[in-house]
């Protein structure tokens, strides 16, 4: 049993100096961090999706009928307002 515990606090001593350092350089962060995608940017569709929604939820009747008439992009989120 002691050789057990002396084997696995042995590995645990190695990824904690010589693993886990060569990660955190080859990263500059943590595991973690490297795996999170960066934000997503918005696209001038969505923002014309996205003032075509508001005016809609605001009743706005006469600026969604413009922003459509002018080519608006129509997408399922504004289908639903």
């Amino acid at each position: 049993m002691t050789r057990l515990f002396t084997l696995i606090l042995a590995r645990a001593l190695v990824f904690a100096l010589i693993v886990a350092p060569c990660v955190y350089a080859k990263f500059g962060t943590s595991v973690r961090g490297a795996a999170v995608a960066p934000a997503r940017t918005q696209s001038t569709r969505d923002t014309a999706g996205g003032e075509l929604r508001n005016a809609a939820s605001r009743g706005d009747l006469a600026e969604v009928e413009r922003m459509l008439k002018t080519g608006a992009d129509v997408n399922a989120k504004t289908r639903a307002a």
